[in-house]
């Protein structure tokens, strides 16, 4: 995402005249993740939800290939989605970047839990 244009100034000088997708980079490489900014930060664009996302949808899919008992897949996306109290419309958006394979394991396993019925509405709606 990078900083705001307003922000550019408190740069360091060898990086001010980076463009968006070098300060995005750089971000990516050297910065410290966010990680509040799932609870409040909800994207507004495909593109935006793309960036955010396109990353952890592969190391999702990743994982459920390779792990033969999916319940260790479905309890790390438990815990991140629900741990860091993540808002409900980026856990929809997540599973959508990942594949069917994960988002149906996900919604099969999330019945399961206590609640899960009432929770399973909450994503499928904001899917």
């Amino acid at each position: 995402l990078g900083p705001a244009k307003e922000d550019i100034f408190l740069l360091p000088p060898q990086v001010s005249h980076y463009n968006s997708f070098q300060l995005s980079l750089r971000t990516r490489m050297l910065g410290k993740p966010d990680w509040a900014a799932m609870q409040v930060q909800v994207p507004t664009s495909y593109q935006e939800a793309k960036e955010m996302f396109t990353d952890l949808g592969k190391a999702f899919r990743l994982l459920f290939r390779k792990d033969k008992d999916r319940r260790f897949l479905s309890s790390v996306m438990i815990s991140m989605f629900d741990g860091l109290d993540w808002h409900i419309d980026n856990k929809a958006a997540c599973l959508l970047f990942s594949c069917e394979a994960v988002v149906k394991m996900f919604l099969t396993d999330l019945i399961r839990r206590q609640g899960g019925l009432v929770r399973l509405s909450h994503i499928l709606v904001a899917m």
